[in-house]
C-alpha cells in the first residue's frame, strides 16, 4: 500500500478516509468523528467540517441506527404457556 498524504494536515498516512462534508481525504488525527452507518459503510466528518453546526448536524442525521432501520425479517412470537408442575 502506498503511504500518502492528508489533505488537511499534509501529514505522511497509510490510511485515509474521506470526510462526508467537504470529501477530503483525512488522516486518523484529522478524524473528529466516525460512526457506522451501515454494516459495511462508514461515516467520517474531519476536524474542520466539525466546527460547522449545519455540517455536524448533517451528519448526526445521516447515521442509521439500529432502532432507525426497517425490520427485513420479522418473527412472530409464540405464545407462553406455563409447564404444569411436576412433583
Amino acid at each position: 500500500m502506498a503511504i500518502v498524504r492528508c489533505e488537511r494536515c499534509s501529514e505522511p498516512s497509510d490510511y485515509l478516509e474521506v470526510c462526508d462534508s467537504c470529501n477530503k481525504r483525512v488522516c486518523r488525527k484529522c478524524v473528529k468523528s466516525s460512526r457506522r452507518a451501515t454494516k459495511h459503510e462508514r461515516r467520517v466528518i474531519c476536524k474542520d467540517c466539525w466546527t460547522s453546526v449545519a455540517k455536524r448536524k448533517k451528519f448526526k442525521e445521516k447515521v442509521v441506527t439500529a432502532a432507525n432501520q426497517p425490520e427485513e425479517h420479522h418473527f412472530e412470537r409464540r405464545p407462553f404457556k406455563r409447564r404444569p408442575m411436576k412433583r
